[in-house]
């Protein structure tokens, strides 16, 4: 979405998000923020390519900004967290994310939702959150290095002249695609570390991401308690076909807590 696209979808909302920034190292991160931080927090982080805006119908949706106080972050590279800047490494992204739990967790229960190439991320940044973290939300998670899905044009978009008409966001996500099995493998230690209660979502349909992701992260998340479902007549973007679900999972978690 462009910010004339933004300018008009919000012209007849009552409700606007506010806009951050923050910096670790040298990169600039930014967020989107609606309602009370009084209110549990409940985090976004998108998948690839994507932005804070993936998430934009359940920032507006009415029962969550009544019982919670939402960020939805653009991840390093994307949006305006760097646009074109990309970081491959899973344990970065993570480390970049971190402020936006340091932020709010002497205040409020923290609740997080990761989808796609953002799963990971999201996973990682929980893991070294357990005492701060409630739960954790995979939709069709990216996980398993050796089920990586490449198709017969896959390779096109590393090609100059290719990438040169298209947005810049799609070029960061191949990137990252590219680099994604090696970086997968070096999370493998790090997920015994996750201990968080965590549901993994994933679309029967689902031809970007295999369904044997969830399999995987049912080997690999040894100390997690799990909640696993495949969604039939679901796809990719299950936050977007299925908010419902998204939704009820999120309160399970919150009546727990």
């Amino acid at each position: 979405m462009t910010e004339k696209d933004l300018k008009g979808y919000y012209s007849s909302k009552k409700y606007q998000p506010k806009f951050h920034t923050y910096k670790v190292d040298n990169r600039t991160i930014h967020y989107a923020e609606v309602g009370n931080d009084t209110l549990p927090l409940l985090i976004f982080i998108h998948g690839a390519p994507g932005a804070w805006y993936g998430y934009i119908h359940l920032l507006d949706d009415s029962l969550l900004q009544k019982n919670f106080h939402m960020v939805s972050v653009d991840r390093p590279g994307y949006g305006k967290s760097g646009l074109g800047l990309v970081e491959p490494s899973i344990e970065k992204q993570a480390r970049y994310l971190q402020p936006l739990i340091d932020s709010f967790s002497s205040k409020t229960k923290i609740y997080v939702v990761g989808r796609s190439f953002g799963a990971p991320v999201a996973a990682a940044l929980v893991a070294n959150n357990p005492d701060k973290v409630r739960s954790l939300v995979l939709l069709g998670a990216d996980l398993d290095p050796e089920r990586e899905r490449f198709w017969w044009f896959s390779g096109f978009g590393r090609l100059s002249l290719i990438r040169w008409f298209l947005p810049i966001s799609m070029n960061v996500a191949t990137d990252e695609k590219y680099t994604r099995a090696n970086e997968l493998k070096k999370m493998l230690p790090f997920w015994e570390r996750l201990t968080v209660p965590t549901t993994l979502m994933h679309g029967a349909e689902d031809w970007i991401v295999d369904t044997s992701n969830v399999s995987f992260a049912k080997r690999v998340f040894k100390k997690a308690p799990l909640r696993t479902f495949i969604l039939p007549k679901t796809g990719h973007l299950v936050s977007n076909e299925r908010p419902d679900l998204l939704k009820r999972e999120i309160f399970y978690y919150l009546a727990q807590n």
